[in-house]
């Protein structure tokens, strides 16, 4: 896989459904799935710059492997990182079944 050592224990978060018996809507973000370790990317200055006019909270990159879990995931769903919320930006399948790379970008908050 492309990411050097897969260090850090990230969590996954997704929307809980609300249904309130007339709709339904996004909840607050809760875990999903175990912590997961990854391998964290910064993203180059040159790519945050010429990315700047379309992705400008692109800030990091984290490869995890393959599984039943992580190949669930969603653009919708958030990733914590040590205390550091992220959304998830792009999901980029790695290999066959080997991994995927996570474009995310910081949430302030």
């Amino acid at each position: 896989m492309r990411a050097g050592r897969r260090d850090r224990p990230v969590q996954f978060l997704r929307a809980a459904r609300i249904d309130d018996g007339l709709q339904s809507r996004p909840g607050p973000f809760l875990p999903f799935g175990g912590v997961v370790l990854a391998g964290k990317i910064p993203v180059r200055d040159r790519e945050r710059y010429d990315a700047d006019t379309v992705m400008r909270d692109l800030t990091d990159r984290f490869v995890v492997e393959w599984s039943e879990l992580t190949a669930r995931l969603t653009g919708a769903d958030r990733l914590d990182c040590e205390g550091t919320l992220y959304a998830i930006l792009g999901i980029k399948e790695i290999g066959r079944r080997e991994g995927f790379e996570i474009t995310a970008g910081w949430i302030t908050p």
